[in-house]
């Protein structure tokens, strides 16, 4: 028995097969033709790529066992679900298979949980691109929205700061790198929190800073280093405050924010040193991919919850 997933909610679109048997196995599937770039044409002009790899991984044989077939209906760009969607709608009517849309921040949620067994009541922070909420989770089907940014996200936040500085790609090494040596130059800063998740009004200041020291030597290492110590220092405090509210001690964190090593380290020393035990994503289930899709999918109709 296998459940087929497809994820396409921006430029790259991927696949995965969950067998389902005494032990679950999975085979995801997505040949990197990422551009990074919202160019409609584009965008589908580099997807059909992965529909031919998908047509040649899988065969019709593993296609008519297959009991469910799931894609990602929102949110994201529109030309991007659409590839999902009409091949798995395509796949489902030829096979008669049944099909399942996902929202795949539900599926970011319950990456988190992979192979784990899953208490509700729960607390989820999702970071990512294009998304930051604080979600109260009380069962597989109700959701509650507790907080969220009004503007844009942490993820859009720090692209626009690198983009900003001239770096093209956001990678571990190169934020790493910069933040230390940053932090041989930075002291005794101090930062205040919002009572709203704003991050226009941070993005304006650190374009004044920026554009005022330009020609400041390390000027680049120390923006990364006061980058990375305001989100430390806002979501340690935004956690602390909702799991105070919510009288819990335990926060599931998830998202392709949280795959970065050094912010997914200084956020779980600081909530450690608070005792407040966290649950996060594996760091290959951190971006977006067809595997938290087929997981939720395997929990909506095969889990049984206790």
């Amino acid at each position: 028995m296998y459940i087929l997933s497809f994820e396409s909610s921006f430029d790259d679109l991927c696949f995965c097969l969950l067998k389902i048997g005494k032990k679950i196995k999975f085979f995801e599937f997505s040949k990197n033709y990422s551009i990074r770039n919202t160019i409609p044409f584009l965008i589908v002009k580099k997807n059909i790529k992965n529909i031919k790899l998908f047509y040649k991984k899988v065969s019709k044989k593993i296609i008519k066992k297959t009991s469910v077939i799931s894609y990602t209906y929102k949110p994201g760009l529109v030309n991007s679900l659409n590839i999902s969607k009409y091949i798995s709608i395509g796949i489902s009517k030829k096979f008669n298979i049944p099909i399942l849309k996902v929202n795949h921040i539900k599926g970011h949620i319950f990456s988190s949980f992979f192979m784990k067994k899953i208490i509700f009541p729960f607390i989820s922070l999702i970071i990512s691109g294009g998304n930051t909420f604080f979600i109260k989770v009380n069962c597989i089907y109700n959701y509650k929205i507790i907080d969220k940014t009004v503007d844009i996200s942490i993820g859009d936040f720090i692209d626009r700061i690198f983009y900003m500085i001239g770096e093209k790609e956001i990678k571990d090494k190169i934020i790493y790198k910069k933040y230390k040596i940053g932090k041989l130059y930075v002291k005794n800063i101090k930062f205040k929190i919002t009572k709203t998740i704003n991050f226009s009004g941070i993005l304006s200041y650190f374009k004044k800073f920026f554009n005022n020291n330009k020609n400041n030597k390390f000027i680049k290492e120390k923006i990364c280093y006061i980058l990375v110590e305001y989100i430390i220092f806002f979501l340690f405090k935004k956690i602390k405050e909702i799991l105070k509210n919510y009288g819990r001690n335990i926060i599931n964190i998830c998202g392709g924010v949280i795959e970065n090593k050094l912010i997914r380290y200084l956020l779980k020393k600081k909530l450690l040193k608070e005792k407040i035990i966290i649950n996060f994503s594996k760091p290959n289930f951190c971006k977006d991919n067809a595997l938290m899709i087929a997981y939720f999918t395997f929990l909506k109709f095969f889990y049984k919850f206790k």
